[in-house]
């Protein structure tokens, strides 16, 4: 086989690239003493340099501009990456520098000049705190404080007949929430999964008994129905049922449960109750709700950093409402300071698992081809794999048939 036929395509992390020259340097480390009247040197060898490759590269035709980005996306991303190199073959490298210049002169293309560096391995162990685990002990406590803040205000001892009925008929429409929430979703194999529970039927006898639920342990039961929800969708931890993307979906329409029911005009004694319970209940199913919802984004595998910071700043927006209800001056006397501080943490718990996670995750990136192309021709463009061709046409429902990608279109890309 000639040297030409071994020659390989060049790339950094997937984004290919041609490379014009490239230059490889080594040696080893250690210093030279040098003595006075002595003739010959002193010098030791402490091991050999990280060898560095300094490359000239470049990327040129009607469409570059894609191509460019994407290999700039992968020099600017953090940590070692794989260095496909023409000459020498696959080197784990990091890459300390680099510019990019396009001129007017020279229209269509894009010069590189990279410094890579040679990663080796990591010989020190390293520790991943399990922030997916904080957010899920920290939802759960958010979820017994606020039932055990619900059972500090909520009263229908000694109170007419309507005041309970008011409040069974608030918690049968939180259970048939749940219930439509619930059969709204595909139906799940609970066999898959050890724990899972049929979240339908216990929305069902949630409804049936909210007659006694109102007079026994209502906080007890609606959180038991929560949960019982989320099991029904997902089970955290092998072995899984069903998916944690839905059981987030499934929470989400309670954000502003009871915003819509008749204020209760407080002229009497036995009013403010029933005006206290209607808040309380609303209160309770709202906490509970974006508990579950916090734990089921920390069971969710995110494609992309885009995913998952979109999901810190969905459920941020919902915790600092819910916050600021608790912390604020409260018309209805609902004793909250529990609930309050178990927010402010999963708060912060969410924020770092979320963050951390986005940290290692690609960015969504828009590319547009200049040509009408092949779903594989332009996988292999972007990502030197033509194998991701599915993944590009499931990104972009626009794109009607694999094998004609239009041209002029922005095209959603996983930035590799």
């Amino acid at each position: 086989m000639s040297w030409e036929e071994r020659l390989r395509p060049a790339s950094f992390r997937g984004a290919p690239f041609h490379v014009k020259d490239r230059i490889r340097s080594g040696g080893r480390r250690g210093p030279t003493h040098e003595f006075p009247q002595e003739e010959l040197p002193d010098g030791q060898d402490t091991g050999r340099r990280a060898r560095q490759m300094k490359v000239e590269g470049l990327i040129l035709g009607p469409d570059y501009m894609s191509a460019r980005d994407l290999l700039l996306a992968a020099l600017d991303q953090a940590g070692p990456g794989l260095y496909v190199d023409p000459w020498q073959g696959e080197w784990k490298v990091i890459a300390r520098r680099h510019s990019c210049v396009e001129s007017d002169r020279t229209g269509g293309q894009a010069r590189f000049s990279i410094e890579f560096e040679e990663a080796g391995d990591e010989r020190y162990p390293t520790a991943l705190i399990d922030t997916a685990g904080g957010v899920a002990r920290s939802a759960a406590s958010l979820a017994d404080a606020a039932a055990a803040d619900f059972g500090r205000v909520f009263n229908v001892d000694k109170r007419p007949e309507f005041v309970a009925t008011d409040a069974q008929t608030i918690a049968t429409t939180a259970g048939q929430a749940i219930l439509d929430a619930v059969s709204r979703l595909p139906a799940l194999d609970l066999t898959a999964g050890l724990g899972a529970v049929d979240a339908g039927g216990s929305a069902r006898k949630f409804i049936s008994g909210a007659a006694n639920a109102v007079r026994g342990d209502l906080g007890g039961s609606l959180k038991n129905l929560f949960s019982d929800a989320a099991s029904g969708v997902y089970v955290a931890g092998p072995p899984a049922a069903g998916d944690p993307v839905a059981a987030g979906r499934l929470f989400e329409g309670f954000a502003a449960f009871g915003a819509d029911l008749a204020p209760v005009p407080e002229t009497t004694a036995t009013r403010r109750v029933q005006a206290g319970n209607r808040h309380a209940l609303s209160v309770l199913v709202r906490r509970l709700a974006v508990a579950h919802r916090a734990a089921a984004s920390a069971a969710t595998t995110f494609e992309s950093a885009d995913g998952a910071i979109a999901a810190r700043t969905a459920l941020g927006v919902v915790i600092d409402a819910l916050a600021a209800e608790a912390g604020g001056d409260n018309p209805q006397r609902v004793y909250d300071d529990d609930s309050f501080a178990a927010l402010g943490v999963l708060r912060a718990d969410v924020n770092r698992d979320l963050g951390e996670r986005a940290a290692r995750l690609p960015r969504i990136r828009r590319v547009t081809i200049a040509t009408p192309l092949p779903a594989v021709v332009v996988a292999h463009r972007l990502y030197g794999d033509a194998r991701r061709a599915d993944e590009l046409v499931a990104r972009n429902p626009m794109v009607t048939h694999p094998g004609f990608f239009p041209d002029g279109v922005d095209l959603e890309v996983l930035g590799r």
